[in-house]
């Protein structure tokens, strides 16, 4: 169970730095940071302050041995 979470995070992060961080216009991100996490939010199905949260390694796993 905990390598499908950690799975998911490593997905969010990978979507969030090489689909969203790359969209730039002459060096400044298109989005603001809030609609990203909006938009991941939406995708993974978790609140922005979750995404947030998993993108700064706020979140630690929990082994449950």
């Amino acid at each position: 169970m905990a390598s499908e979470i950690q799975r998911k995070y490593q997905d969010i992060r990978s979507e969030y730095e090489n689909k969203w961080l790359k969209k730039r216009y002459r060096g400044k991100l298109i989005y603001s940071k809030e609609y990203i996490y909006i938009k991941l939010g939406e995708q993974f199905y978790l609140s922005p302050k979750t995404i947030e949260d998993i993108l700064f390694y706020r979140y630690k796993l929990v082994s449950t041995n």
